[in-house]
């Protein structure tokens, strides 16, 4: 059992390393760099990246030799992303804004943070240029230059000023057009919009008050594992897109292991409201495929179960899916509340018109797995789900429960069995509702291009 005093010591320890670490930054922010590429043109490292970082990792091995490190340029020589252990881990940053640093542009510092038993217990930022020491100890209190720090005091976010990096808004993907639309909402309803080029140093501001609030994505727990520790300890908070505390994760892939997959409230603003469609999901992979399925409402005490050719259950009795062909006496579960989000609002409205036009009936529910588990139970006919904090643990459980039951989850975009990585959802009591509500929504989604 660590101590309080062991703590202190670990982290006097990286502070001095830290102060070290600020003097090869400094002779290498002015003077002549070696850059290399790692994924894209924009991902690059310099060989002072590997100095920092070569710096903390020998140091602390010889004084730690127990403890683990999750370092980014050391992870990324690797192809599996790094494993969060319960052991002591050093999450390092060795330049964090490195387009900043080789352009000799201020907005650049080292970050490392401490993990121990999945909890960040110190966190440390450093900006050698301008002079920033900001750290944290779990319990202590955030600091700068040793002086105590707080964030600001806003509760309206057309007074906020936030970060927002714009950077990833110039790659081609598929998820290029939500980013945009996410920015174009957010420059609207706040003050003002700043784009700082790292991470953690734009969280450091936050917990100064200096902004008052970030939105990044695809972000790794290198970028903002310190950070998170430090805004905490001032008083502020760190979340997902769900609105689920995060400490930088993106959802990781699904591999051939046993893998738990775990949702501790699923619908999360009715448990908010009392509103009783709430429950608890877990669910098991083995192989990339769903071997055990729960999902539990203790307010309605209703305990969906299945396991793979077993079955499904409800309270231990078997359940069906309905038996209805028609889509005209189906009644169907959606989402309507991304009809506040701005870049969703059309393709929302059309598919709900669409759909409602075709159907008995529509609910709107606001929790993915018991809606689906409802299917499975023969009350409900089918279900469509997709949207910004729908994930993996949403659909996973409920998807085995469903199929136990004789239905069946395809993915909205290709018809096809539903790859829980990408929970694109349509559950339906059969096939042939599942395709009619493909069909439609593909319908919808032509009018509104």
């Amino acid at each position: 059992m660590l101590s309080e005093l062991d703590i202190k010591n670990y982290f006097e320890f990286a502070k001095e390393l830290t102060l070290k670490a600020g003097e090869i930054f400094k002779y290498g922010f002015e003077g002549q760099k070696i850059i290399q590429f790692k994924n894209h043109e924009l991902d690059l490292v310099t060989d002072y990246d590997k100095k920092i970082e070569n710096l903390y990792i020998q140091n602390l091995k010889e004084k730690f030799p127990d403890h683990e490190f999750m370092a980014e340029e050391t992870a990324s020589n690797f192809k599996e992303k790094p494993i969060l252990t319960d052991k002591p881990t050093w999450i390092i940053d060795p330049i964090d804004g490195t387009i900043n640093f080789i352009n000799s542009f201020p907005n650049a510092c080292i970050s490392i943070a401490l993990v121990i038993d999945k909890e960040i217990v110190i966190g440390i930022i450093y900006n050698p240029i301008n002079s920033e020491l900001y750290t944290a100890i779990k319990g202590q209190g955030a600091y700068l230059n040793d002086k105590p720090i707080k964030t600001s005091n806003v509760t309206e976010m057309k007074k906020s000023l936030i970060e927002v990096e714009l950077y990833s808004l110039g790659f081609s993907s598929k998820n290029r057009d939500i980013r945009w639309g996410r920015f174009e909402t957010l420059i609207h309803s706040v003050r003002g919009i700043r784009s700082m080029g790292s991470a953690a140093l734009a969280l450091a501001f936050v917990a100064k008050g200096a902004l008052d609030c970030l939105y990044m994505d695809s972000l790794q727990p290198w970028d903002i594992a310190a950070a998170v520790l430090i805004i905490r300890e001032a008083g502020g908070t760190v979340i997902d897109i769900k609105g689920e505390e995060s400490i930088g994760k993106e959802l990781p892939e699904l591999t051939n292991d046993p893998t738990w997959i775990i949702d501790p409230i699923d619908g999360t603003t009715n448990f908010v409201h009392a509103f009783p469609h709430t429950c608890i999901v877990i669910g098991l992979a083995i192989k990339k495929e769903m071997v055990i399925g729960i999902v539990y409402n203790p307010i309605l005490e209703q305990l969906f179960t299945a396991r793979k050719g077993r079955g499904a259950f409800l309270n231990n009795k078997p359940i069906k899916v309905s038996k209805v062909q028609d889509l005209s006496k189906a009644l169907v579960c959606m989402e309507s509340g991304f009809i506040k989000i701005d870049y969703l609002r059309e393709k929302t409205i059309e598919r709900l018109r669409t759909i409602i036009q075709e159907v008995q009936g529509i609910r709107t529910l606001g929790v993915a797995a018991l809606s689906l588990c409802y299917i499975a139970m023969g009350i409900v006919d089918a279900y469509y789900v997709e949207g910004p904090g729908i994930s993996t643990w949403d659909i996973a459980a409920a998807s085995l429960i469903i199929s136990e039951a004789g239905g069946i989850v395809v993915d909205r975009v290709t018809g096809e069995k539903i790859d829980i990585m990408k929970p694109r959802a349509i559950g339906a009591c059969n096939e042939k509702i599942a395709n009619k509500m493909v069909k439609l929504i593909r319908e919808a989604d032509q009018k509104v291009k």
